[in-house]
């Protein structure tokens, strides 16, 4: 009974005129993407960033750099927390329901932000494929993958970020001072970076 009233409510979906609700969740997944993509591209940003600020000695020969043991955890965890999210949180929209888990992906802060991005991955492409109806299918689905592509473009954001901090507070090179070239400032900005993310979410 309950598989015969599923098959008639996605024939429904099927033949659907395209309405709010389409859009509303096109916009929804499309952000997901986008901070997916956008999260990921901004490690390797951060990571160059945080081996200048943090592993930098006094007087150095050249400036830090992410220690290899560091480096190596973070890329890892990007990509290992990514691939397992995207198995684990597969499975389990299967078992319980994807909407109730997407749900949780988008308001649960305390899972690792590689997991959660894994795990919004195939659930938000399952619900938009399901949501639309068969002659927006294909574009709506095509469209939001997109929304990714867009997130790496936003990458750009550390180059507006970096060059907003150097020439608000004109650091010397570090050629030139060692030193002074990081100004205590300098800390706001990979935390900047990553809070771009937050912004399209909120």
């Amino acid at each position: 009974m309950a598989k015969g009233k599923t098959l008639e409510m996605l024939d429904v979906l099927d033949v659907a005129k395209t309405q709010w609700y389409h859009f509303k969740v096109f916009t929804v997944v499309g952000i997901g993407f986008f901070t997916d993509a956008y999260g990921l591209f901004s490690f390797s940003v951060v990571s160059k960033i945080l081996g200048r600020l943090y592993y930098t000695e006094l007087n150095p020969k050249y400036p830090g750099n992410l220690p290899m043991n560091v480096s190596f955890a973070i890329t890892s965890v990007a990509l290992c927390g990514t691939l397992t999210g995207q198995l684990f949180f597969g499975w389990l929209g299967d078992k319980i329901g994807r909407k109730g888990v997407w749900s949780y992906l988008g308001h649960d802060g305390f899972l690792f932000l590689s997991f959660r991005i894994g795990g919004n991955c195939p659930l938000s492409a399952v619900i938009m494929s399901e949501c639309a109806n068969k002659k927006t299918r294909g574009t709506s689905s095509q469209l939001c993958l997109q929304c990714k592509g867009l997130g790496s473009l936003c990458g750009v954001v550390s180059l507006i970020v970096s060059a907003a901090f150097e020439s608000k507070f004109n650091p010397p090179s570090f050629k030139e001072n060692p030193i002074r070239s990081l100004t205590p400032e300098c800390d706001y900005i990979w935390r900047i970076i990553l809070m771009f993310a937050a912004l399209p979410a909120g």
